[in-house]
């Protein structure tokens, strides 16, 4: 037996060929959920490929750690506070539900997600349908586990009359009705019995919303305009609903009231901003205060901050089949948003099969500089030409903006220099890369915040 052998080079590649690693289980179930739009098909994998994925590492999440009997498995725990992470933090609503179903379709007890995790996770009243529609069609000839009734009364327990008329639609497989029978939820007041009561019965109260009124007839202007001055309209609907605002008539003053208020804005990710944009660029200015205000508490990045956008072939895809946002424009609203203070500078590097760098703004106007160099540096991937050409400005920290599918590696930085790799891309291999480097998955704007957290507490 000889072990003077030179060790075999990694088979695993990107999926451009460059030397990639894969990283723990979590890790790898990290990167595959933060940035997944459930069974949405990609530049590079299909959306069913994605998924299956996703439950096979949840298993080897778990399977990393011995069953206790009477004792919860600590992988499992860790999965559950990945979906909490990515429902709250991240906003995605079906990978989460993903996640706990997963978690079930082990069918261990030490892994089930304890019945406090469900209302964490199931932030709607028809997401509890969407869970069990998921178990039914991963588990067709098993009845439901004591586990998921446990947890879907739990979750129905926090939704009021309004919430559940509203999501009680008729054309969805699973009703709340069928909820209510199949988990035989304990009231705890006489009202919330009166209430799942008129739930099975289907006599629920109308809801006032705004889909109810104009799908009833009800005048467009009229019912946007109560809506507004009433403040009733969550900002993601407010800015979904902008073009069909200005096609009647509402007053644009009020519209511009409403989105500098930014009531629920909390709940949106930056790119929605662009996409409004898009649909009603009237109201750039304003959308473009409200998209930087929306990070406007962050802490500033002292020394010279170099971003890198990649804006290579696979970045064009889009998000999801429901948009044109491209992955591209996702990435570039972070890299717009990145504030550098009074005590520092902000440069910006964009790069496919080249790199060079180009006028770094904030907001709209750095978006728009990214924009026009689409198509003006091929379409593949070298992340080592962006690296190289950052370095030279010698900054205190490289902020890597890209989906990992490189061609070249990622090289080394210098000891004063701190990396940070932000993926907005769902691959399971990420490109190799050197010591000095932190990775952040995910495209919300919380990745940004962690860069700021994660400097201060090594200052501390």
């Amino acid at each position: 037996m000889r072990i003077n052998r030179a060790s075999a080079p990694s088979s695993i590649k990107t999926h451009e060929g460059a030397p990639a690693t894969l990283g723990s289980p979590m890790d790898q179930l990290r990167r595959s959920v933060l940035s997944c739009l459930l069974w949405e098909d990609t530049f590079y994998e299909g959306g069913m490929t994605i998924a299956e994925r996703i439950r096979s590492l949840v298993e080897l999440c778990c399977d990393q750690y011995p069953d206790h009997p009477g004792k919860p498995n600590k992988g499992a725990q860790q999965v559950a506070q990945l979906a909490i992470e990515a429902r709250h933090s991240f906003k995605l609503r079906h990978a989460p539900l993903w996640l706990l179903n997963a978690l079930l379709g082990l069918h261990r007890s030490s892994c089930d997600p304890a019945k406090e995790i469900y209302p964490q996770v199931i932030s709607r009243a028809d997401e509890m349908g969407e869970l069990l529609s998921m178990y039914r069609a991963s588990n067709p000839k098993r009845a439901l586990s004591a586990q998921l009734k446990r947890g879907l009364a739990q979750a129905l327990a926090q939704f009021d009359e309004y919430q559940l008329a509203k999501y009680d639609r008729a054309k969805d497989k699973y009703h709340l009705r069928d909820i209510i029978r199949l988990v035989h939820p304990k009231p705890v007041s006489e009202l919330q019995s009166q209430i799942w009561a008129r739930t099975i019965a289907g006599t629920l109260e109308t809801p006032n919303t705004w889909e109810v009124r104009l799908s009833s007839g009800e005048d467009k202007k009229q019912v946007f305009t109560e809506l507004l001055l009433e403040k009733r309209l969550g900002y993601l609907a407010l800015l979904r609903n902008l073009r069909n605002m200005e096609e009647a008539w509402v007053d644009h003053k009020l519209i511009t009231q409403a989105l500098k208020d930014r009531k629920g804005a909390e709940r949106v990710l930056p790119f929605r901003f662009l996409s409004a944009i898009e649909h009603a660029p009237q109201h750039a200015q304003v959308l473009n205060e409200a998209m930087l205000a929306s990070v406007d508490n962050q802490e500033t990045l002292a020394g010279t901050t170099v971003v890198c956008v990649d804006i290579s072939g696979s970045m064009m895809s889009a998000v999801s089949a429901k948009t044109t946002m491209a992955r591209w424009k996702v990435a570039a609203s972070l890299a717009a948003l990145i504030n550098p203070g009074d005590t520092g500078t902000c440069r910006l590097i964009v790069f496919a099969t080249g790199a060079k760098e180009v006028e770094c703004f904030r907001g709209l106007a750095g978006i728009k500089v990214v924009e026009n160099q689409l198509g003006q540096m091929g379409y593949g991937t070298d992340i080592a030409a962006a690296i190289n050409l950052a370095v030279k400005a010698k900054p205190a920290r490289i902020i890597l903006i890209s989906d990992m599918q490189s061609a070249t590696m990622i090289g080394p930085i210098g000891s004063g220099i701190r990396g940070y790799g932000i993926n907005v891309g769902t691959y399971q291999p990420s490109v190799q890369t050197s010591d000095r480097w932190t990775f952040i998955d995910g495209w919300s704007e919380n990745t940004l915040r962690y860069i700021h957290n994660l400097e201060r507490s090594i200052q501390a």
